[in-house]
């Protein structure tokens, strides 16, 4: 729709957030594994490249930057807010912190 709704000004993006703390994401999801917030912050932090969750805060800041002026020209677009979640079963070429 992003090529034939540009024509008459509407943009269309897509948001695709990765592991977000939220208490829901809390509560239905990593309760049901037996962690507690706190212990689910310390596995997040071995094991995710960017070491922590996202936040609430981040996600709203980058729906405001989609629905601001300065995303004007930015359409059909699929945007990936997952701290690199999604590429983190690729080769380590470098231990964590070396470059």
């Amino acid at each position: 729709m992003a090529p034939y709704l540009g024509y008459h000004g509407v943009t269309i993006n897509a948001l695709a957030p990765g592991t977000i703390a939220t208490p829901g994401m809390h509560e239905n999801e990593v309760g049901e594994l037996g962690y507690s917030e706190e212990a689910w912050a310390v596995e997040a932090e071995a094991i995710g490249p960017m070491r922590r969750m996202g936040t609430v805060e981040e996600v709203a800041a980058l729906i405001l930057f989609l629905c601001s002026p300065a995303a004007g020209f930015v359409n059909g677009a699929a945007i990936v807010a997952d701290g690199a979640e999604s590429q983190s079963n690729w080769p380590r070429f470098f231990e964590r912190g070396q470059i």
